[in-house]
């Protein structure tokens, strides 16, 4: 039986197994490249979390939700921890 290809909850499109990473926010996982030889889309990035000193990961679409572009400087919706 094939194994099933993940899919990038951003673009839609197959995931590559070694540049993904998972939304801190939603869940879903999308493309991010952890190496800057590397020539792909990235469909959302890292951000800091001052308040608790920590880097966290979002998606371009949780990241357009925010209010602040900066990443999550501010609490999200209750919803999405």
């Amino acid at each position: 039986m094939a194994e099933q290809e993940e899919m990038c909850s951003v673009c839609g499109e197959v995931l590559d197994p070694d540049n993904t990473s998972r939304c801190s926010f939603c869940g879903g996982k999308f493309h991010m490249k952890w190496s800057v030889k590397v020539e792909m889309k990235e469909c959302g990035r890292f951000v800091m979390n001052e308040q608790f000193c920590t880097v966290m990961f979002m998606c371009n679409t949780c990241a357009a939700r925010m209010p602040s572009q900066q990443g999550p400087q501010q609490e999200p919706p209750q919803e999405t921890w």
